[in-house]
């Protein structure tokens, strides 16, 4: 599962430029855990990483889309 991650993150960063600080990845594992419910780990275990690259990348970003529009409420507090 870290791997998919992984791969996740280094193919954003490769593909936008991006290079992200040490933040960055603590709220990556934030949504990580997150997302990584009883149906996504089930998925991820008995599916090779090129199967369930798509849906976990995608729910991934869902979550970090999540994740940032709460701190940008909890900012407006």
């Amino acid at each position: 599962m870290a791997l998919i991650f992984f791969a996740v993150r280094v193919r954003h960063g490769k593909r936008h430029g991006t290079q992200f600080t040490r933040e960055d990845f603590l709220r990556f594992e934030q949504v990580n855990r997150e997302i990584l419910d009883e149906d996504m780990t089930e998925m991820l275990r008995n599916n090779p990483p090129d199967v369930v690259f798509n849906a976990f990348s995608q729910t991934f970003f869902k979550g970090a889309i999540r994740m940032f529009q709460r701190d940008n409420e909890m900012k407006s507090i």
